[in-house]
């Protein structure tokens, strides 16, 4: 039997905290709902549970500036921008007024922690093997843009390795 055209089917399982999760959440972006605001003197982000918030604001440069007025093409960017780094199900803004000022809030839903990684159908590499291909890794956040770079990485290693049909069916979070 030639392996070279071994067809692999690959079942990738990642076991989360949200039952139900969908790859593509139907309203991760979410319109800003802010008051006429004339400057904003602090951006704070809230929501988040498990990255810090000196890590999101390192993800993606917000154009939206303490000092500056909130321009809501700006904020949608900033919020598009954040969501596309692929950690965040929904992200929803608004303006706080306080004694200082205007405060504007970045509320994120971090997407959930990765409790377990299965594979079903790898009978070449132990799971072990194929785990170590991966960026999401076992008790990390999941991220829906790297899923897509760990389905590539199983799917080259494998072609690298003389399985050139190989394809990754189906991901599934549960």
């Amino acid at each position: 039997m030639n392996f070279s055209y071994l067809l692999c089917l690959i079942f990738f399982v990642l076991n989360s905290f949200v039952q139900g999760y969908s790859l593509l959440p139907t309203s991760a972006i979410q319109s800003p709902s802010l008051n006429r605001v004339q400057s904003i003197d602090r951006i704070i982000i809230s929501g988040n549970k498990y990255l810090s918030s000196s890590y999101i604001e390192s993800l993606y440069k917000l154009q939206t500036q303490v000092g500056y007025t909130v321009i809501e093409s700006m904020l949608k960017q900033d919020i598009q921008g954040l969501y596309l780094t692929g950690y965040f199900r929904n992200i929803r803004s608004y303006s706080i007024l306080t004694p200082a000022g205007h405060t504007l809030v970045l509320k994120v839903q971090e997407n959930p922690r990765i409790q377990d990684i299965l594979f079903k159908g790898n009978t070449v590499f132990s799971d072990k093997t194929l785990t170590r291909l991966l960026a999401n890794q076992k008790g990390k956040i999941l991220n829906l843009k790297k899923l897509k770079q760990d389905k590539q990485a199983i799917e080259t290693f494998y072609r690298s390795k003389g399985y050139e049909l190989c394809h990754v069916m189906n991901i599934v979070l549960t």
